[in-house]
């Protein structure tokens, strides 16, 4: 089971990096967000903007995303919320320039 995310806002991964307590572990243009024992898979483009971010299995989600919109004022849409079409939309990734 899988839950998909989109921000509200610009999320840059050197941000999240300075987040106190969330460790980031990055490829090209993913990678994953990890804080007690909790993993997120994140997508981003070449300049670390993250597009989306993909909680799987038994991972607690808020754990992670509530400290991130905390320290950067927006907030994470569910794909279980009507805007998140919306947002999703507004994503291509850049490393393979198809949308996300």
């Amino acid at each position: 089971m899988s839950t998909s995310y989109v921000p509200s806002g610009k999320v840059n991964v050197k941000q999240v990096k300075k987040i106190e307590g969330i460790k980031v572990i990055n490829n090209d243009c993913d990678g994953m967000f990890y804080k007690g024992g909790n993993y997120l898979h994140y997508s981003s483009d070449k300049k670390g903007n993250v597009s989306s971010i993909t909680r799987y299995g038994g991972n607690i989600a808020d754990k992670i995303l509530k400290p991130i919109e905390n320290r950067l004022g927006i907030r994470f849409v569910s794909e279980h919320e009507l805007e998140y079409n919306e947002k999703r939309e507004e994503f291509v990734c850049h490393c393979c320039l198809k949308p996300i």
